[in-house]
């Protein structure tokens, strides 16, 4: 009896980041399945609000969905299924039945146990999830997609031990599961068991399921605008005295980080919809984040504060706020 199996045609799925690992996971199970990511994408838009993070509630990109997540996959005539398991035998049954089935998993756990992740084993607790493509019983261990590290979108394929896929889950469930409210485990399987409502969408029609959702939240998408406002203003302030930038820049790092990300993502969208106008213009806006982010950075790293520099910040204001108005009456009249 063949202990080993491993679906080799899961491949990682690099080059973008979308949202947070869990969707790039899905992106390589919803690929390997040979179907399109756009009902995904086009799910969702977004807009400047505040967002939940380590440092509390900041300034950034939230993200309006027309479906929930369920309901998508399902919708692309894929079946999933999610599962919590108590027991560390459950879960290896779970999975090992799972993936003798064709069907891959996609597992949250806690890199802090993860040896594979030298840059966060023992040293630092972080949701992420892995997808396990395969198995081999007599090794006990499991074939995972893993991202190489939390600074680049690098992934590869690894083997992690039963036992340490075992600690790491469970440090998700006893760190994060409550916190995230979200599904520990997920197994996918595609035996056309589910229509797919999306096989003969084209770009056109995806394009318009797009348009429809930003018009259906245009109310909520100009609000943003004045949120996008009242931190352009808080952080032109801030950044007028080297002390008050000295005290905010890593903040405002990693919330600029998190935009450029988003806003790559969105950009992504407009040119797999062939909207040439809308890739030039968040273009334009990408070159504005990632110019203030450099200086910032800049200080950081050599603690010189170049005042005529930062005093230019109004100027830069002026210039993101035009921008991101025309880039929403550029959406709003395709």
């Amino acid at each position: 009896m063949d202990t080993k199996l491993i679906m080799d045609y899961i491949a990682p799925f690099s080059g973008l980041y979308y949202r947070s690992c869990l969707f790039n996971s899905l992106f390589s199970v919803i690929d390997s399945f040979g179907l399109d990511i756009m009902p995904l994408l086009v799910n969702d838009i977004i807009r400047f609000g505040t967002i939940s993070s380590k440092q509390g509630h900041l300034f950034g990109m939230e993200y309006i969905s027309s479906k929930d997540l369920k309901q998508i996959i399902r919708d692309m005539g894929i079946l999933i299924t999610e599962h919590d398991y108590e027991s560390d035998s459950e879960l290896i049954e779970g999975i090992t039945g799972s993936i003798k089935k064709n069907s891959p998993v996609v597992i949250w756990v806690d890199v802090f146990f993860a040896s594979i992740r030298k840059d966060t084993f023992q040293k630092m607790h972080t949701p992420h999830t892995w997808i396990i493509y395969g198995l081999d019983e007599e090794e006990r261990v499991f074939h995972i997609i893993e991202q190489e590290e939390l600074e680049n979108l690098r992934y590869g394929k690894k083997a992690v031990s039963y036992e340490e896929l075992v600690q790491a889950y469970k440090g998700y469930m006893s760190r994060y599961r409550r916190v995230l409210q979200l599904p520990s485990l997920y197994c996918f399987s595609n035996q056309q068991m589910v229509r797919n409502i999306y096989e003969s969408h084209s770009t056109e029609d995806y394009k318009t399921l797009f348009l429809n959702h930003f018009a259906h939240n245009k109310a909520a998408v100009y609000q943003g605008l004045d949120t996008l406002a009242s931190f352009l203003t808080d952080m032109t302030k801030t950044a007028m005295t080297k002390e008050a930038l000295q005290k905010k820049a890593d903040e405002y790092t990693t919330i600029m980080n998190q935009i450029v990300n988003d806003l790559k993502a969105e950009k992504f969208k407009w040119e797999r919809l062939n909207c040439k106008s809308l890739v030039e213009t968040q273009d334009g806006i990408l070159e504005l984040w990632n110019s203030v982010r450099r200086d910032i950075v800049k200080f950081t790293l050599t603690e010189k504060y170049n005042a005529e520099k930062f005093a230019k910040l109004k100027d830069w204001m002026a210039k993101m706020l035009e921008l991101q108005q025309h880039y929403y009456e550029q959406v709003y009249s395709e």
